[in-house]
């Protein structure tokens, strides 16, 4: 009988972990400052965690854009390149309260558009290769803007 009490705390424990968890995934970009702002130390840490994998997931993109010649989201100082989560947290905050209608997007996509005006890739005269790759960045975009609305 103690053995099947602890394992339905154990459950219940997980099941609201998850669902704690789902919610930072899927809120806005004010929901998820919101979170992170009352947030104790181990949620914290957890959101931390996801908006870092998220950078690191778009630079690994510009990665791989660069090496084939596409445009890149956001254009980092430097060759290597490192942004503390705190600091994204603090880009993004900022970011919403410059511009309150970002707060109501999904916090993935604000915070790419968030890089992207932080640290703008200088601008090359246009020629039809250019309009390509612009193309190939709003599609991008709005892929990562689907996939999160999935």
């Amino acid at each position: 009988m103690k053995n099947i009490l602890q394992r339905a705390i154990l459950i219940s424990l997980l099941a609201f972990v998850m669902s704690s968890r789902a919610c930072a995934v899927e809120g806005t970009a004010q929901e998820f400052l919101d979170r992170y702002e009352h947030a104790d130390l181990t949620e914290r840490q957890t959101l931390l965690v996801l908006i870092k994998g998220l950078e690191d997931g778009v630079s690994w993109a510009n990665a791989s854009n660069q090496a084939h010649r596409v445009a890149r989201l956001y254009c980092p100082p430097g060759k290597i390149f490192y942004q503390q989560p705190e600091d994204l947290i603090d880009m993004l905050r900022r970011e919403v309260e410059a511009r309150p209608d970002i707060g109501r997007e999904p916090w993935q996509l604000a915070t790419i558009e968030t890089l992207r005006k932080v640290f703008p890739c200088k601008r090359l005269k246009r020629s039809s290769s250019d309009a390509d790759m612009m193309t190939v960045g709003r599609a991008l975009e709005l892929a990562l803007f689907l996939n999160v609305k999935a």
